[in-house]
């Protein structure tokens, strides 16, 4: 670790900074839109299928609370 603090080198620093800065504007740029477009469409989604399936739970009563219908046939 010494090692590496003695033989800094500041050329070497400015570049992977500047890299790096750059790399962060590209992908805001090109990539940031298109990823929250993603998560909102997902949300959204989500969202629906909460609604429609509270909404089925209502029209339909608590599937859990039902009885279990018979299912054995009697062989009258």
């Amino acid at each position: 670790m010494e090692k590496l603090i003695s033989e800094f080198s500041f050329g070497l620093f400015f570049w992977q900074l500047f890299i790096f800065i750059g790399l962060i504007l590209l992908l805001k740029k090109y990539a940031w839109k298109p990823i929250l477009d993603a998560v909102n469409e997902r949300e959204s989604s989500i969202k629906d299928a909460l609604q429609s399936a509270a909404a089925a739970k209502k029209r339909n009563g608590d599937p859990a609370r039902r009885q279990p219908k018979d299912t054995q046939r009697s062989t009258c």
